[in-house]
Order: structure tokens, then sequence, then C-alpha cells
């Protein structure tokens, strides 16, 4: 494998390890405000669980060769998933600041983190 394609491939795996980390560090808050929006209100037991364990696995299979297409189609689709998420949720309801349980560094902005998350789409889509 080339470098570069290696680097890129580390990229997303540092971000999914990342993501599961500082879910995991801080789950009692994490679950919190999973709770407190508007669109996931009464899923969150499960979806505090589901999300970082989705984020976790799919971290791991992308640094094993032989899981790697998979990965990056979980990557994809949990980054396209993350992503229309905060488009609905800044469409529908302006007044709502979703939590930071999405967002890989707490001082990024929302627009930031939705721009990464575009540039990561695209990223995983460069790998394919």
């Amino acid at each position: 494998m080339r470098p570069l394609v290696r680097y890129r491939y580390y990229l997303i795996v540092v971000f999914w390890f990342g993501m599961f980390l500082r879910q995991i560090l801080s789950y009692r808050n994490f679950c919190l405000q999973v709770g407190e929006s508007p669109l996931l209100t009464g899923m969150e037991k499960e979806l505090s669980l589901l999300i970082p364990l989705a984020e976790f696995i799919t971290g791991l299979l992308l640094v094993f060769k032989w899981t790697r297409l998979i990965a990056l189609y979980a990557s994809l689709g949990l980054l396209a998933l993350f992503s229309t998420y905060l488009l609905v949720v800044f469409h529908y309801n302006n007044s709502y600041i979703p939590c930071d349980c999405g967002g890989l560094i707490p001082q990024f902005s929302w627009k930031f983190q939705f721009v990464l998350n575009v540039l990561l789409i695209v990223l995983s889509l460069s790998l394919l």
C-alpha cells in the first residue's frame, strides 16, 4: 500500500477511535445529551450504546486489510447518517444546539463538524 493511501486510512481510524473514546470517557454526559435531542427522544439508552459501538467496530475493521472495504462502507454510512442528523436538526429546529456527542473536539462549531464529516466522506470515497 502506498504511504499516502495508508495515511488516509490512519486518519479515518484515528477519527473513529477518537469519537469512541470521547463518548465512552464522558458516557454519562453523552447519554444525557443524546436524550435531549428532539429527534432521539426515547431512544437514548439504545443509541448511547450503539453509536460508540458502531464507531469502535468501524475503526477496528479499518485496521485489517481484509475488512477495510466493509469498514469504508460502514464509515460512509455513519458519516452520512451523522451529517443528515445535523442538517435535519438545524433545518427544523434552529434553537436546538446538538449535543457535543458528535463533535470530535468540543470547541469546534457544528458547522465545522459538518464540514469535517463531508471531508471524511470524500476521503472515504477516495479509498473505495
